[in-house]
C-alpha cells in the first residue's frame, strides 16, 4: 500500500467521524432547545384592605428545595417540560403568607381572591394550565423541607384545589379562611398557597406531541394579583 493511498485512507476517515460528530451534535442541540414548553410567570402583586402582609416564596422540584425569595414582589414558576414530562412532578411554589392587623385580632373572615387579568380563555394562558391550594398552618419553623412537608400534608388532607377553569367567575379564585383562632403566632396569621401546573388542563391545553419536536407552546403569565380583604367580599 502507497503512502499516498495509506493518507487518502486516514484522511477519509477522519471526514466521516467529523461528519458524524456534527450530525450527532445537531441532533441534540434541536432536541435539546425542543424539549421544555416556556411558560412564563406568575409575576403576581400581593396586596392587603386594612391588614400587613409580607410573604416568602420557596420552590420545590421533584420534592428537593431549590430556592426562597422574601417579599420580592414578583416570582416565577419553571417552565413546563412537554417532553420529558417526567421532569414536572412535584414541581411547586409555596408561598407563605404572614396577614397581621386588626381583623386578624378580631378573628374576622379573611377571603383572598387571585385574579388574572381579561384575556381570552385560551390555551396560550398561563391561568388556564395551573391550580392553587391553600392551608392554614402553624409550622414554627423555617427549614424549607418542614415546611414542603407539612404544607403538602395540609393541602392533601384539606383536599381543596382551585382552578380557573370551570370556575363560576372565572377571572378570579375565592378562598375564605375562617376559625383560625388557633392558628395565630405574635398577633399574625400564616397562610400557605400552593402554585402547579395541572397536568390534566396542560393536556387539554394542547401539549407538544413526541413526534413534534420543533413545536413550542409559550403560556403568558396573565395571573396579575393576590389580594386579602376582611370578611366574605
Amino acid at each position: 500500500m502507497s503512502k499516498r493511498f495509506r493518507k487518502a485512507i486516514i484522511s477519509s476517515i477522519i471526514s466521516i467521524i467529523l461528519i458524524i460528530l456534527c450530525l450527532t451534535t445537531c441532533a441534540f442541540a434541536w432536541f435539546s432547545l425542543s424539549t421544555a414548553k416556556n411558560i412564563d410567570g406568575p409575576a403576581i402583586e400581593i396586596n392587603a384592605s386594612g391588614m400587613a402582609v409580607n410573604y416568602e416564596v420557596y420552590k420545590y422540584e421533584n420534592d428537593e428545595f431549590i430556592e426562597a425569595t422574601n417579599s420580592s414582589g414578583a416570582f416565577n414558576l419553571r417552565a413546563y417540560d412537554s417532553i420529558i414530562q417526567s421532569r414536572n412532578n412535584n414541581i411547586s411554589i409555596i408561598l407563605k403568607l404572614f396577614i397581621t392587623g386588626q381583623p386578624i385580632l378580631d378573628h374576622q373572615d379573611i377571603t383572598i381572591i387571585i385574579t388574572y387579568n381579561n384575556t381570552p380563555m385560551s390555551g396560550m394562558y398561563l391561568s388556564n394550565v395551573v391550580y392553587f391550594k391553600f392551608a392554614t398552618l402553624n409550622i414554627n419553623s423555617n427549614d424549607p423541607e418542614t415546611i414542603y412537608t407539612c404544607a403538602i400534608n395540609s393541602f392533601d388532607q384539606n383536599n381543596n384545589k382551585y382552578t380557573f377553569i370551570n370556575n363560576n367567575d372565572k377571572n378570579s379564585i375565592s378562598y375564605i379562611i375562617s376559625n383560625y383562632e388557633n392558628y395565630i403566632v405574635n398577633n399574625a396569621l400564616e397562610v400557605y398557597v400552593q402554585i402547579n401546573y395541572d397536568q390534566d388542563l396542560v393536556e387539554s391545553s394542547g401539549t407538544i406531541s413526541l413526534e413534534d419536536f420543533n413545536s413550542e407552546i409559550t403560556y403568558t403569565s396573565d395571573i396579575t394579583t393576590l389580594s386579602i380583604f376582611a370578611g366574605d367580599n
